[in-house]
């Protein structure tokens, strides 16, 4: 009895513990075979079947979307990774090397970008149905061609972007570049890049209708991402567009239209038959290709974006029967800027930049010369600005007894025509805050009015002048404040007031708040300080002098007129004159008769 109670408490304390199944250790090929058909597969069938796992396809049949990986010691893809949703994922890996090319170039799904994203369209699974994602902006995807020495058009990297809104994918962005694979089979090929990203969108802001439709016609259309990028030619704006498979000249192929952000990288090839003739051609090519202005916008009113090409020599430094003097790299900098303000802006073109690199290449007569090209974008937007005006930094601490001059013995000023010394300051500051933002707006106007888009000359000028006039009246603020704080200094010290000090004031002026820029650029505000208040404390003087010398307090005041009132009679006539003659007649001759 006692041992079965025993027992009955051990099985209490054991029974929260919990026993692991059983799993055969598989010794031999036959085990192998019966559990891999059997627990294997029914795994497999659990994650192909995992909604947490991205697929693509049509709605014929879908697939999960797997990426290309290294999963041995060497860098080649030799397998396959699947893409959980929401996780993203890198994947770098080099193409897998075979004898047959050819093969590999057209079969290799890795190697097509129309076969990973352009049959089908990315699914994602719900409560009893699969939703196609929205794509965004698609691109041209190509298949990569074999020209019998290479395979043109591999995908170099591919970037699948999702933005996911809530639980939901809400669209997706798949951007590719293209390169060339050489035939030889070796380990210098390049290394193909596979991204995937999830982005979550924020909750959209609620925009009255009014709003939105102030801000489209403020802002103007400006370039958006993805969309075409347009040229000059003749003055008229046409897509800008490039070849990037094949013949430079072929018209197999069509050209590829550059879209605005999105960079690319190809090559071309030009048949020639000389040394010459393939410079000449390569020379027309990249002229042809670059063009010398962009349309800054794409909407009516656009402006010119110039195209800087830097000069390169095309003579051979050392001409020699082997080698000839070719491009090795092209760039085309596409420089871009944003309009506007953090909330309501547009992109714009400001400008571009063509650099070519040559140098001697070997050369055949006969042979194809590769013409390489690229095309990046490069953002020089400056840091924005607050749109209300802020108060300048100036980085100078006042000692202890600053106003011990004018607290413990004010000197007495010669001139009284202005405030006194501690309340002048305040008055400049004021005076030339009115002045900076009087000026400020005016200025602005001009400047708002040259940039405005067409039909809103009125709204640019009044947005430049809330903008930055006031920065405008808070800066001479600083100057005056600071000019007049150092006037009053140099008049408690010097016991007098005179042009020196407005002199000195000036320059001292013109130093500190250019203290932040270093020597050089103190010395050079100093003077230009001290020339400026030179010359109005010289106008000052000379119209004050002038302006004495027209009235002489030495002089004695000019006699007062008589009053007629307080005038005697009048006089009589002398004797022997005549008065009894009309107005005109002369008078005092003799009576003849």
């Amino acid at each position: 009895m006692v041992s079965k109670l025993i027992k009955m408490g051990n099985w209490r304390e054991n029974s929260d513990d919990l026993e692991y199944e059983n799993v055969e250790i598989v010794q031999n090929d036959e085990e192998w075979n019966a559990n891999s058909k059997l627990k294997w597969a029914n795994e497999r069938e659990e994650s192909e079947g995992n909604p947490e796992l991205l697929t693509f396809g049509r709605p014929s049949g879908v697939r999960l979307f797997k990426l290309p990986a290294a999963i041995s010691e060497s860098d080649f893809c030799t397998g396959t990774q699947n893409v959980e949703l929401n996780r993203n994922l890198t994947i770098r890996c080099k193409p897998l090397a075979t004898s047959d090319m050819l093969s590999q170039c057209t079969e290799n799904d890795f190697l097509s970008a129309l076969a990973m994203f352009g049959n089908g369209e990315f699914t994602e699974r719900r409560e009893n149905e699969t939703v196609d994602v929205r794509r965004v902006s698609p691109e041209q995807l190509r298949a990569p061609v074999w020209n019998g020495s290479a395979c043109i058009g591999v995908i170099k990297s591919a970037n699948v972007l999702f933005e996911v809104n809530g639980t939901w994918l809400s669209s997706v962005q798949v951007r590719v570049q293209y390169d060339i694979l050489p035939a030889n089979v070796d380990n210098k090929w390049f290394e193909q890049t596979f991204s995937v990203a999830f982005v979550r969108l924020k909750p959209p802001k609620v925009v009255s209708e009014e709003e939105l439709a102030r801000n489209e016609t403020d802002r103007g259309e400006g370039y958006r991402s993805g969309g075409q990028v347009y040229r000059l030619q003749n003055s008229i704006a046409v897509p800008f567009a490039v070849p990037t498979l094949g013949q430079c000249y072929s018209g197999a192929v069509p050209p590829s239209a550059v879209l605005f952000l999105r960079s690319m990288t190809a090559i071309c090839t030009v048949p020639s038959s000389s040394c010459e003739d393939a410079r000449t051609k390569a020379k027309s090519f990249y002229e042809q290709l670059y063009p010398s202005e962009f349309a800054s916008t794409p909407s009516e009113d656009l402006n010119s974006a110039k195209v800087a090409k830097t000069n390169v020599t095309w003579e051979e430094l050392n001409p020699s029967t082997s080698s000839c003097r070719l491009p090795v790299s092209s760039l085309l900098q596409i420089y871009h800027a944003k309009q506007g303000s953090t909330h309501n802006f547009r992109e714009v073109v400001v400008a571009g930049n063509v650099q070519l690199e040559l140098d001697d290449i070997n050369y055949l007569p006969g042979q194809e010369i590769r013409l390489p090209f690229a095309i990046t974008f490069t953002d020089v937007t400056p840091p924005p600005k607050s749109v209300f005006a802020a108060l300048p930094y100036i980085d100078i601490r006042l000692p202890h007894d600053f106003f011990y001059p004018f607290v413990i013995s004010p000197p007495k000023m010669e001139e009284y025509t202005r405030e006194p010394c501690p309340y002048r300051i305040g008055d400049d500051i004021g005076s030339a805050f009115a002045m900076g933002l009087v000026g400020g707006s005016i200025f602005q106007t001009f400047g708002g009015y040259k940039n405005a888009a067409k039909g809103q000359k009125l709204v640019g000028m009044m947005r430049e002048v809330r903008m930055k006039s006031t920065v405008t009246g808070v800066q001479f603020a600083a100057w005056g404040g600071m000019f007049s704080t150092i006037d009053c200094c140099l008049v408690a010290i010097r016991k007098k007031e005179d042009p020196i000090n407005s002199i000195v004031s000036g320059g001292l002026t013109g130093a500190l708040l250019a203290i932040r820029s270093g020597p050089k650029v103190m010395a050079g505000s100093a003077v230009l300080g001290s020339v400026i208040l030179a010359m109005i404390e010289g106008v000052g003087l000379v119209t004050t002098r002038w302006m004495g010398s027209m009235m002489d307090p030495t002089q004695p005041p000019p006699e007062a007129l008589d009053d007629p009132r307080s005038l005697g009679q009048k006089s009589q006539a002398e004797p022997g004159i005549d008065q009894s003659r009309p107005f005109g007649i002369p008078t005092g001759l003799p009576n003849l008769s």
